[in-house]
């Protein structure tokens, strides 16, 4: 992806928060609920606005503003949302060697775990996705939590920066392409280690994507995911598209 076609999805990405604004500066139902979606609002359009008015060579002050709006939404979720997967969500992500297809399973009706080991080094910055896990939800578990999805796709990374100077970088708000569907990562119960990374810096979590619909998981054979990096140094931008085989 070249850099005007990155300006070209922030500036699309800008006019969807400004209308987002202006509907809830319309919406009196909570209004401290509407105070903090706005204050959210207000710091990724910022950061977004950064990157396109000065390009990647104030990519850490956008960086640092994306995660104050995640911090932000993070916030919103505690607060007004429990801040956390449907309560018993988490058994999705317990590590199994194969599919389960056991009908007296509450909530997930297959889950299967994929060693992969895919490395990824850009500038000095290394990446390392170590394992994912695909799950089906049952129907009960989806009527008993209200939900229209029921797939959940659960990738680790690793990050190392073992250059000499710093990057931002956004796995936490990657896309991923599972069974002919793309989707974005949930930001909001996604570990937070997207944002500026120092030199020296490690990190690492699980970014979840939640699936409209995986129909069983043993018949995926392949994942897609695409997030954005920048060397701070080189001011440069790397577009990482990664093709993770599971089979």
């Amino acid at each position: 992806m070249t850099d005007d076609e990155i300006v070209n999805k922030l500036n699309e990405s800008i006019k969807l928060f400004e209308t987002s604004k202006k509907e809830l500066a319309e919406n009196n139902s909570n209004p401290e609920l509407t105070a903090a979606l706005l204050d959210y609002n207000k710091a990724i359009t910022q950061a977004f606005s950064i990157l396109v008015e000065n390009g990647f060579s104030k990519a850490e002050e956008a960086g640092e503003l994306s995660k104050k709006a995640g911090e932000l939404m993070r916030s919103i979720s505690d607060n007004y949302f429990d801040g956390k997967l449907p309560e018993s969500a988490e058994s999705f992500f317990n590590k199994s060697d194969e599919a389960t297809t056991n009908d007296d399973s509450e909530v997930a009706e297959q889950r299967k775990e994929f060693d992969t080991n895919i490395k990824e080094n850009y500038n000095g910055l290394n990446f390392t996705i170590s394992h994912v896990l695909i799950a089906k939800a049952t129907q009960k578990f989806m009527d008993e939590n209200n939900l229209t999805t029921n797939g959940l796709v659960s990738v680790h990374f690793s990050i190392d920066n073992t250059s000499t100077h710093d990057f931002t970088t956004f796995p936490d708000q990657a896309e991923l392409v599972v069974d002919s569907q793309q989707v974005d990562a949930d930001l909001n119960n996604s570990d937070h280690i997207g944002g500026s990374i120092y030199k020296g810096v490690k990190k690492e979590g699980d970014i979840h994507f939640f699936v409209p619909e995986i129909n069983d998981v043993n018949n995926i054979k392949e994942l897609r995911l695409k997030w954005l990096s920048s060397d701070q140094n080189a001011h440069d931008t790397k577009e990482h598209d990664i093709v993770i085989n599971l089979q």
